[in-house]
């Protein structure tokens, strides 16, 4: 009767001792595990990543058999799996980091609408790039001054935007056929000497039609210009526009506004938002117009950046 009593509490004795060596087992293989980045996996850690492949579908089948070895989870959950995990799970927060930690974070200052006025003088003088509109007064004068100063230059090409506003001669509209479009874009071409890329004047109409798009980008696929989208509408077409065309060039997008409010503390708010930006994804390109305050802020901010921001041309940037 002794031995009939015994034999359970000794059955569970040695179960939890079974479980107990499988736990520490366990505990031990995953401490011993490093992530892609080089940390050491801690247990809970481990059984969080677990709970992630099943929610990925990420293949795991030796993980479903722990109880048998604990190694054969070391062998399923590989570091290409957890290279996998990070790739799924933390794809936005890659792509705005740096890809190395002292690596300057790059900023591009595009300004606007140069050719009509005697302040574009003053901006010729600032490490931004130029945008010159086609056909302006002073748009080969300003190209051939901006050059000499190592600036670069980009044309400014107007085209449609929405609600009446006015329009140039050149603008460029979606019910264009090929031929005009054709014909305007390599006008302005001729116009600017040394231009390396076009960037959109207004635009919120063209911008956010695929056919006219379509038909800027089989032009340019001709030229060696890169494409800025200004991004003057949330409906863009440009980058669909693009790739559908196979554009050949580098392909860019606004990511701030500096002057849409022309005073110097708006502007100054504007330009630190674009230098907090490229310290998270590793560059911002900020656009901004030759005005008076616009100007103000850039000669006193430009000199003064913080050692981690790094002033480039549009076309340095690698995307």
């Amino acid at each position: 009767m002794l031995s009939i009593k015994r034999k359970p509490y000794a059955i569970s004795l040695v179960s939890l001792l079974i479980l107990f060596y499988l736990s520490f087992s366990y505990s031990i293989a995953f401490a011993n595990t490093k992530d892609p980045l080089g940390l050491r996996l801690s247990p809970s850690y481990a059984s969080k990543q677990l709970f992630a492949y099943n929610q990925l579908n990420v293949p795991h089948s030796a993980a479903d058999n722990t109880i048998k070895s604990s190694n054969a989870v070391l062998d399923e959950i590989s570091v290409n799996n957890i290279s996998a995990f990070y790739e799924k799970t933390h794809q936005k927060q890659d792509e705005m980091k740096i890809t190395q930690s002292n690596e300057s974070a790059k900023l591009i200052i595009v300004i606007d609408d140069i050719g009509y006025s005697k302040r574009d003088l003053a901006v010729i003088d600032l490490p931004v790039t130029i945008a010159i509109l086609p056909q302006s007064p002073y748009a080969k004068e300003r190209a051939i001054l901006a050059n000499e100063k190592g600036r670069e230059i980009i044309i400014h090409q107007p085209m449609r935007a929405k609600g009446g506003r006015f329009v140039e001669d050149n603008t460029l509209f979606a019910e264009m056929s090929q031929g005009q479009i054709d014909e305007i874009i390599h006008d302005a071409i001729e116009s600017i000497p040394f231009a390396v890329g076009m960037n959109n004047h207004t635009g919120s109409a063209m911008t956010s039609s695929l056919e006219g798009m379509q038909k800027v980008f089989h032009t340019l696929n001709d030229t060696s210009l890169f494409f800025l989208d200004s991004l003057t509408t949330g409906k863009s077409q440009v980058y669909t526009a693009a790739e559908q065309e196979m554009f050949a060039g580098k392909l860019f997008q606004r990511d701030v506004f500096l002057d849409n409010e022309q005073n110097e503390h708006y502007i100054e708010k504007q330009l630190d938002k674009a230098i907090h930006l490229a310290r998270k994804k590793g560059y911002a390109i900020a656009i901004g117009h030759p005005y008076q305050t616009t100007i103000n802020v850039l000669e006193r901010r430009l000199n003064d950046l913080p050692d981690d921001i790094q002033i480039i041309k549009l076309s340095e940037l690698s995307l």
